[in-house]
């Protein structure tokens, strides 16, 4: 059995996270499950996370990662949604939420820096061969953010802000880089059961 079990919800073709957590995994024996709405990426489990999870992966693993995943879904579904993948979670297990930055984006605007790369924060946008679902549903400030992870039973361990790069090739197949800002949210499950955890 694994000493670090981890889940990647919207994996996609291939997983950010040991990209994102090498340090942390490093010489470190872990799973890594795989959870991803689109049967194409071979994910271990075809799941929308806008349902509950199954059964078998509730209350598993020590960290749920979903990078550039909640954008996606409608606004109705977004707390429903981050319920479920908190539900994954073990006791002192850690929800991180990466998304584009609705504040950056507002700024850049106003600023008058309407680039393509700002464009792609905003709206997203299927790839040639993807539904329509691919495009971005909801806009995410950080303090809404907080307020998503709290509301679903978990205590807020850090949220900030960086950047990330956006690699965007045009219709002629040009291909430019543009810099992007992303809010980060960490939350962390440190009780299985607050009723008992009190009495």
């Amino acid at each position: 059995m694994s000493d670090l079990r981890i889940l990647d919800v919207g994996c996609g073709k291939g997983s950010v996270v040991e990209a994102v957590f090498e340090d942390i995994l490093r010489g470190r024996d872990y799973e890594l499950v795989r959870l991803d709405i689109d049967p194409d990426n071979k994910p271990d489990y075809v799941h929308d996370i806008r349902q509950p999870l199954p059964k078998e992966l509730v209350g598993q693993f020590d960290l749920v990662m979903a990078s550039h995943v909640l954008e996606h879904v409608e606004r109705s579904m977004v707390m429903l949604s981050v319920i479920h993948m908190a539900s994954a979670l073990r006791h002192m297990g850690e929800l991180w939420i990466v998304v584009p930055s609705l504040e950056w984006c507002a700024g850049e605007i106003l600023a008058g820096k309407l680039t393509a790369g700002v464009q792609a924060c905003i709206y997203g946008g299927p790839e040639a061969d993807k539904p329509n679902g691919y495009y971005h549903h909801t806009g995410f400030t950080v303090p809404w953010l907080r307020f998503l992870v709290e509301n679903a039973g978990l205590i807020l361990r850090k949220a900030y802000q960086n950047e990330f790069g956006i690699h965007m090739t045009a219709a002629d197949g040009q291909t430019r880089d543009y810099t992007g800002v992303q809010n980060v949210v960490i939350g962390a499950k440190y009780v299985d059961d607050p009723v008992e955890a009190i009495g």
